[in-house]
């Protein structure tokens, strides 16, 4: 009786913790829905606004992050000059608000900003690192993924937004 109780309380612990084996998101894989508060007020963006319209192009991010430091401005770059078919999101993960705000402000980062509080959105998409760069395509297929910026990685995301 005893060996069954334990195995329940594993079980339960694994279906509602987020430490159950789940596979890593992959190319071509569909990408998880999402609903997150805008930064700059109440309303929530949604991945699935953006379905038959445009790609989204996420960028999970920290104020703490140096990659996403040296980085921003090349992503504000890209997102200028590819904003025709693409949207591009960047999701402060398990930052506050008023940390956030300043920060964006004082980089005049004109990209619309999502906070993801508690880091629920950046595990479901199998995030390892931050930041990390996800490419959805209007179907709501993922595809392309970058776990850390460095060096080189404008080059990779713009090949892929040309392609789409």
């Amino acid at each position: 009786m005893k060996k069954y109780r334990i195995s329940y309380i594993l079980l339960l612990f694994i279906l509602f913790t987020d430490t159950g084996i789940s596979a890593e998101l992959k190319l071509g894989d569909k990408a998880p829905s999402f609903s997150l508060i805008k930064l700059e007020n109440r309303e929530f963006v949604k991945s699935e606004d953006y379905l038959g319209k445009k790609n989204l192009v996420i960028c999970f991010f920290s104020s703490w992050s140096r990659s996403f430091n040296k980085y921003f401005s090349q992503i504000i770059n890209i997102s200028e000059e590819y904003d025709k078919n693409n949207e591009f999101l960047l999701i402060a993960v398990q930052e506050k608000k008023p940390l956030i705000k300043k920060y964006i402000t004082k980089r005049g980062i004109p990209i619309q900003v999502a906070m993801d509080k508690f880091g629920r959105t950046f595990k479901k998409f199998h995030g390892k690192s931050i930041p990390f760069l996800v490419v959805i395509d209007k179907e709501g297929i993922v595809t392309y993924t970058n776990d850390y910026l460095q060096d080189g990685f404008e080059n990779d995301l713009i090949e892929k937004l040309q392609l789409n």
